[in-house]
């Protein structure tokens, strides 16, 4: 029987042969510089974008930290002193109508503190809800009594059941 030839079988023999060095070809020679250059780049390239990343995280995390702590002495301070931020607030909504008159500066004064001081203290609504739903329920009945004394409650119902 014939066997492979010495150097291994005749496919591996052939390719040995056929393959280029760099010295013969100064094509691939180029090609290969031009890559391993790529390769350096975007090695170095992402060496620059991890470490960017890093520092960005090591900021977000202390800028966090410090703004955590901002936002407690600020609450802090609401907490403590709540007529203090109700009457700041209000300053600032009543100060720009001071040279237009006693009627926006009123305007302002109502709107901006009773604003100020529902939305900065809503703890302020949830104390005052039994005591507005049972207002709200005697001047319902009210405003019902008086429809009824003056037959506007017969009209409404004549015109739900037509």
């Amino acid at each position: 029987g014939r066997g492979p030839p010495e150097g291994g079988p005749p496919a591996v023999t052939a390719m040995k042969e056929m393959q280029a060095t760099d010295d013969d070809n100064w094509l691939r020679k180029r090609v290969r510089t031009a890559r391993e250059q790529v390769e350096t780049a975007y090695g170095s390239g992402a060496a620059v974008v991890t470490a960017g990343t890093e520092r960005v995280e090591q900021a977000s995390a202390t800028a966090s930290a410090h703004l955590d702590g901002v936002k407690m002495q600020v609450l802090d301070v609401r907490r403590q002193y709540p007529g203090l931020v109700v009457a700041g607030v209000t300053f600032l909504a009543v100060a720009p109508a001071y040279r237009s008159g006693i009627r926006p500066l009123a305007r302002n004064f109502l709107v901006g503190g009773s604003a100020a001081a529902f939305f900065l203290y809503p703890e302020f609504i949830a104390r005052t809800a039994p005591y507005v739903d049972r207002a709200s329920d005697s001047v319902s009945k009210h405003a019902r009594s008086t429809a009824e004394k003056l037959g506007l409650m017969q009209l409404a119902s004549k015109s739900e059941h037509e």
